[in-house]
């Protein structure tokens, strides 16, 4: 590519142009200073991307994996990093273990040997916690928990079960098509889904009222801080060698112009 120049003295000045390092100029063709252009453009763009992506992964430590769904709780509760608890006196239990699903049967079964239950009637914050998993009808838990923002509560939207709620009247009642038609009305006008969200935003509004916030501070442990460092000593190695192989090509290409 660079007249007078070996094959491996052009690689090494390719190569330490992605390095942030300066190239000697060299008389191309037209044709020769476009792609010239754009390897020298690659050259400078990749290297501060991979900057500044490496900083802002230093800056902030990883997050550990969460719970996502069921399968991720049962793999959690069958490597005893987590444990799960049904509500007392509910078909939870039973309908986990009748699900026909390997991972959810599991589920069950360890709640099952381990009797993890709770009342509906206890504090769930107090029951609840960083390795604690609680299994509710989901509109219950955001009357309980309101809207979740700045808690460390999070609701899965994985569901193993959907139960429809009907009202019971009896057999001769006389308005049960106006009545079928007004429950219809409300449902189709988002009348029952504004109420609901109402009642979710006052069953936190207690909550928000009385917390204090402050700013939270993440520190960065040595185990965040051990790939970068790997990844540095190996960045520091390579460039060891491609100094040492610049010293040996050079002097190597200073003996052949000396005979």
């Amino acid at each position: 590519m660079f007249k007078n120049a070996s094959l491996l003295v052009s690689f090494i000045l390719i190569l330490g142009s992605t390095l942030s390092q300066s190239m000697h100029c060299a008389r191309f063709s037209h044709r020769k200073r476009v792609a010239f252009g754009l390897w020298l453009t690659i050259a400078t763009v990749m290297p501060f991307l991979y900057k500044t992506n490496f900083l802002s992964f230093i800056t902030m430590p990883g997050r550990k994996p969460g719970i996502n769904d069921f399968r991720d709780l049962s793999e959690a509760v069958l490597n005893k990093n987590f444990k799960c608890l049904v509500p007392k006196g509910t078909a939870d239990e039973e309908l986990l273990l009748k699900s026909k699903i390997d991972y959810l049967e599991m589920l069950g079964e360890v709640i099952r040997q381990n009797r993890w239950k709770y009342k509906t009637n206890e504090d769930l914050n107090d029951i609840i916690d960083d390795s604690t998993a609680l299994i509710m009808a989901r509109q219950f838990m955001q009357l309980t928990y309101g809207d979740l923002i700045n808690t460390d509560i999070e609701i899965s939207k994985d569901s193993f079960g959907v139960w429809n709620v009907a009202i019971a009247l009896r057999k001769y009642f006389c308005c049960k098509r106006q009545l079928d038609a007004a429950i219809f009305s409300i449902l189709s006008t988002g009348l029952y889904k504004k109420w609901f969200g109402d009642q979710v935003f006052l069953s936190s509004l207690p909550r928000k009222l009385s917390t204090h916030y402050a700013e939270r501070q993440i520190r960065l442990s040595f185990e965040d801080l051990k790939s970068s460092i790997c990844i540095l000593i190996i960045g520091l190695i390579l460039s060891l060698i491609i100094l040492l192989a610049e010293i040996f090509s050079v002097t190597l290409f200073c003996k052949k112009n000396d005979s």
